[in-house]
């Protein structure tokens, strides 16, 4: 049955790889990318999307660990196989130091938070801001 299937095809001779499909030459552009996404016929983006490049690399990746629950607390270094001895936090010593605790619901981490949010404006669409 699979013969039969196969039975016209005939194999490439030209290596894979892999073509963009929005740009002429086929190579991957996140300028082209970010023109799609712009020009998208999208009621709820009626505006354009602005990107920020205020936020560091470093950040970016850091955030990107901590929802991916993989920023290395105690708790994460003992399910690895390190000795950490004991995995109580170390501000509060109340609960085990794992990064939802440390980065959103320990009391410091609220007041860290409250005075970083006490500065930041929040940008809207359609240009509408937002203090807090």
């Amino acid at each position: 049955m699979l013969s039969s299937l196969l039975g016209s095809f005939q194999p490439s001779t030209s290596d894979d790889g892999w073509k963009c499909g929005i740009t002429a030459d086929g190579v991957f552009q996140v300028a082209a990318l970010r023109y799609e996404i712009d020009n998208l016929d999208n009621p709820v983006m009626a505006d354009r999307m602005e990107w920020s490049r205020e936020v560091p690399i470093k950040v970016i990746g850091f955030i990107w660990r901590a929802i991916q629950n993989r920023v290395p607390t105690l708790c994460a270094l003992k399910q690895r196989g390190v000795d950490t001895g004991s995995i109580m936090y170390s501000y509060c010593m109340t609960v085990e130091e794992e990064s939802d605790h440390v980065l959103l619901s320990c009391p410091f981490a609220k007041i860290v938070w409250e005075w970083i949010l006490s500065g930041v404006a929040f940008i809207c669409p359609r240009s509408r801001q937002l203090e807090r």
